[in-house]
């Protein structure tokens, strides 16, 4: 089973569709043949990949489209990588930190803010969240009383 970081997995995990894996990986690019989803996720099958134990070579790896396959899938929400690297700015315009991390909990995404001299985990939560500028590489929070004290 796996867990999609997109909120519209169903475009994405269909058949035909090349998957890369992580950059920390040697596999080479791999062909989606079938996908459906589960309780908590999705089951997939990859093309060349005929059974369980051919499928253990795969666990633990990250699956990526092509960036602008994604693009082209429409909505105007940012990916998650492309988060890591923003500045995180209070409403007052105060800079809290550098975005270094992108976590996807089983609770909802969360992002590492590296400050001065320690980081902080901060809850992706529209609620939280006043504007998000890629362009500009900053992100405009309005967080809980406390998270960042």
């Amino acid at each position: 089973m796996i867990r999609s970081l997109t909120a519209r997995a169903e475009d994405v995990f269909t058949p035909g569709r090349i998957l890369y894996a992580s950059a920390d990986s040697d596999a080479p690019p791999i062909t989606l043949s079938t996908a459906r989803t589960t309780h908590g996720g999705w089951l997939i099958r990859l093309e060349g990949v005929a059974d369980r134990t051919a499928a253990e070579r795969w666990r633990g790896t990250e699956l990526w489209a092509e960036h602008d396959e994604q693009t082209a899938l429409g909505g105007d929400a940012p990916f998650a990588g492309d988060l890591v690297g923003l500045s995180m700015h209070l409403l007052d315009g105060t800079v809290i930190g550098t975005v270094s991390n992108y976590f996807d909990l089983p609770q909802g995404p969360v992002l590492e803010v590296e400050r001065a001299d320690d980081s902080v985990l901060f809850p992706l939560r529209s609620e939280f969240v006043a504007r998000i500028d890629t362009d500009r590489g900053i992100i405009v929070v309005d967080p809980p009383t406390g998270l960042f004290d």
